[in-house]
């Protein structure tokens, strides 16, 4: 279950992760609830649309749980939804009801390039909904990654991929800390060949 604040890239990441699972044959149920913000569910529509997936659209926790039967047989369940206010409580409570329904993991998806105190708080604020994970979105538009780290340590949270371009074919890349280390200092190589190292 991908959760994240406002804009962070959502569900363009859900859409790697679809696109990546189709690639490699295996099954997909993909829900959403972005029912009730204007064209929220439009982008999503239109790739899944693409991939020739059926995209579920959900506006409780109560209704997602009426598709526990499809979720558990996919290989690959995703969840987009909408964007929360970390520090709203109501908000983080219903992120919170829609993973137990049928008990997601809550990977959160963070952009990069944002000062790095605040993103510690919003990193924070989603570790206490026991997100273990988060994927790091658009890399190739940031320099200063210094939100990057101190979101981890001080949320305790993994980093799991990162997305280095805005196109869906070219999936999610991992990251480890020798790659991690090539986008912070980059040796002698200019910034967007550093950055193609981490999909290598």
């Amino acid at each position: 279950m991908l959760v994240e604040a406002p804009g962070a890239g959502k569900t363009i990441t859900a859409t790697k992760l679809a696109a990546h699972a189709k690639l490699n044959g295996h099954s997909i149920f993909i829900a959403t609830t972005k029912v009730k913000r204007a064209g929220g569910i439009e982008q999503l529509q239109a790739f899944t649309c693409i991939l020739g997936l059926d995209l579920v659209a959900v506006t409780s926790a109560k209704e997602l749980q009426l598709y526990i039967a499809q979720i558990q047989q996919a290989d690959v369940p995703i969840f987009d939804t909408s964007g929360v206010n970390p520090f709203d409580d109501d908000d983080m409570q219903m992120i919170h009801e829609y993973a137990l329904a049928v008990n997601a993991e809550i990977l959160f998806v963070m952009a990069t390039g944002a000062d790095a105190m605040e993103t510690a708080d919003t990193v924070r604020a989603f570790s206490d909904l026991e997100a273990k994970r988060m994927i790091i979105s658009r890399l190739d538009m940031t320099r200063r990654l210094g939100g990057i780290l101190a979101a981890a340590l001080v949320g305790r949270i993994a980093i799991a991929n990162v997305s280095v371009n805005p196109s869906v074919a070219d999936g999610l890349s991992q990251i480890n800390p020798v790659s991690l280390a090539h986008l912070i200092i980059p040796e002698d190589v200019s910034d967007n060949q550093s950055r193609t190292k981490v999909a290598q």
